[in-house]
């Protein structure tokens, strides 16, 4: 079994630099070079225990996600990034699960802080029913000594930091979009306007087409659940309502694809093209010819800053909200580049390569 003595040895250096390189202390490049070169060519895999006796720490960090289904968040993505980032620093992560209640957060803080986490990462869902200032949550954070990073919630720092992103920003840009390329009648397909992020979204849509001087009437407003059958029926409902639209704006991607899919069954609709954008970036949204212009937004960058933060990296630097970014795959840049109608829908044209 490799042992710190041999690591210093082979190295060259003493054992307390070999100590520092593995505790992520300060030492000179060249020292930490040759260790880590070592310690990569004996495999050598450090004592948790005994590191977490000298740090003062478990090296385990707490996730908290919701149990029910999120089509805004891939709740797989967000567990892998933040396992992948952490793993990057000799982190592992323990994962609870909580409903939409508020004692179940504490319950889950409190079951984290048992395992002894160092920081806790908690993904807040529009659904999930928490008053962050509430007597009780701040009672729980305020006595937690522990960082907590709270993402996709705007809020004051407190004891707590949020990290959120721009969703007044993310819709406009859709909406831009769409303008830009000519659509003066836009639709708007929204997740039920109870969730915050929903009514954030059709807010900065609602601006942004009031800068321009265009009207959204009522009619042109259809709400669905978050996922694909939500779009689907939602965006039936809005045929049934008008038919007067070129230009289709949705909530989430999921609801992008079940418009997409009933206008592919639908055969008598006034304007030959809908133009339709989506936003978060869904991987399947590729999978489909046409395939849809869409706004990433940025997780894996939101992850990030809250996994530094935890961790004590870089915290007063760090960006709490992020806006997002257009995006088209390349199938769609070239068709930009020759001029081409773009992101459209063809009445008649859906072809899935699922």
């Amino acid at each position: 079994m490799v042992k710190m003595d041999d690591i210093a040895q082979l190295a060259g250096v003493s054992k307390a630099s070999v100590s520092r390189v593995i505790n992520n202390k300060q030492v000179s490049p060249e020292i930490r070079e040759k260790v880590e070169k070592i310690i990569n060519e004996l495999h050598y895999q450090p004592n948790l225990i005994a590191q977490s006796l000298t740090t003062k720490t478990t090296n385990v960090i707490g996730l908290i996600i919701p149990t029910r289904s999120n089509y805004y968040i891939n709740t797989y993505d967000f567990i892998t990034t933040c396992i992948d980032l952490l793993a990057e620093r000799g982190k592992v992560a323990i994962v609870v699960e909580m409903d939409d209640s508020e004692s179940s957060f504490i319950d889950s803080v409190n079951k984290l802080m048992v395992h002894q986490c160092d920081g806790i990462i908690y993904y807040h869902s529009s659904f999930i029913n928490v008053d962050f200032t509430s007597e009780n949550i701040r009672s729980a954070l305020d006595h937690l000594q522990k960082p907590i990073a709270i993402l996709n919630k705007k809020g004051e720092q407190q004891t707590e930091k949020y990290f959120w992103f721009d969703n007044e920003k993310i819709a406009a840009l859709a909406t831009e979009f769409l303008l830009s390329n000519g659509h003066e009648k836009i639709a708007y397909l929204s997740a039920p306007l109870s969730e915050e992020t929903a009514r954030t979204r059709i807010t900065g849509f609602k601006n942004t087409i009031a800068k321009h001087d265009k009207i959204f009437p009522l009619s042109h407003f259809s709400e669905g659940t978050r996922d694909i059958d939500g779009g689907y029926s939602a965006c039936r409902d809005l045929l049934r309502k008008t038919k007067d639209f070129t230009g289709l704006l949705c909530f989430n991607d999921a609801m992008a694809l079940g418009a997409v899919k009933y206008l592919s069954e639908v055969h008598d609709i006034a304007q030959g093209d809908i133009a339709i954008v989506g936003m978060g970036a869904d991987p399947l949204i590729n999978k489909i010819y046409p395939s849809l212009v869409t706004v990433y937004t940025p997780l894996r960058e939101l992850i990030a800053n809250a996994v530094s933060y935890v961790l004590g990296e870089n915290s007063d630097i760090l960006e709490n909200e992020l806006p997002g970014m257009l995006y088209m795959d390349e199938r769609l840049q070239k068709a930009s580049r020759s001029h081409t109608k773009y992101p459209v829908w063809l009445q008649n044209s859906y072809q899935s390569s699922l």
